[in-house]
């Protein structure tokens, strides 16, 4: 989030530092769990492997491609935690198919699907006690930019979540 920041000059430090302090955070955080978890042929990573990566195509900081290193390296320190790493993309719209780590298509029986940017959403039953609220505060988003065809529209879009 600092590398971010400082993209947009708030903040202290500069981007580049932040985003190499992250990415050598993310891997020395991986590795203590591979070491600690003693899982069966793990090697430990090296110090000279982390610098080795930094300095790879693609990882090298370019300030012309900033944001897509930064969310990219982000995503990828997000595989423990995907519920950040969908925010992260319903953010910031990376990674995706043309970022420095692409997010694939996925399909099921050839049909290419969309990922949610939120849960669908049901109104509760008229018995609930609370039924006049939940309806009218459901009716106040769905009349929101991009909210989406109806409540159940898992590809619209809710009050944090701007186009």
């Amino acid at each position: 989030m600092r590398a971010e920041l400082a993209t947009k000059s708030l903040g202290t430090g500069t981007a580049k530092s932040w985003y190499e302090a992250g990415v050598r955070s993310s891997i020395v955080w991986y590795d203590e769990v591979g070491t600690k978890s003693k899982l069966t042929d793990y090697t430990p990573v090296t110090e000279a492997e982390i610098t080795a990566y930094l300095a790879m195509p693609g990882v090298a900081f370019d300030a012309t491609k900033a944001m897509d290193q930064i969310a990219s390296q982000s995503y990828l320190n997000f595989m423990k935690q995907p519920q950040e790493g969908w925010a992260l993309w319903k953010r910031t719209g990376l990674p995706n198919a043309t970022t420095v780590v692409p997010l694939p298509p996925v399909s099921y029986l050839g049909a290419t699907l969309v990922i949610p940017r939120r849960a669908p959403i049901t109104l509760p039953t008229q018995s609930d006690p609370n039924y006049a609220n939940k309806k009218a505060a459901y009716d106040a988003m769905a009349t929101l930019p991009g909210f989406g065809r109806d409540l159940t529209d898992a590809s619209g879009r809710v009050w944090w979540d701007k186009p």
